[in-house]
């Protein structure tokens, strides 16, 4: 991979993890306002999704070092 391609997808990731932060976000704000009844339900779920994001993110980061090399 050339100098320019690895610039390149560096920017990408950097989109991709800027993304999956906003993502986050939104979701926890959004299970944080939930009703009490719906919260029980999908609580868990986006527990997980939550989780899925960070790790994501962790992924994005460790790919851009790796580009960084």
């Amino acid at each position: 991979m050339n100098k320019l391609q690895k610039i390149k997808l560096s920017a990408q990731l950097r989109e991709i993890k800027k993304s999956t932060l906003q993502c986050e976000a939104f979701l926890k704000v959004y299970a944080e306002n939930l009703p009490e009844d719906q919260a029980a339900v999908v609580g868990e779920d986006f527990q997980r999704v939550i989780q899925h994001q960070k790790n994501m993110n962790q992924l994005f980061g460790v790919l851009e070092q790796q580009l960084q090399k």
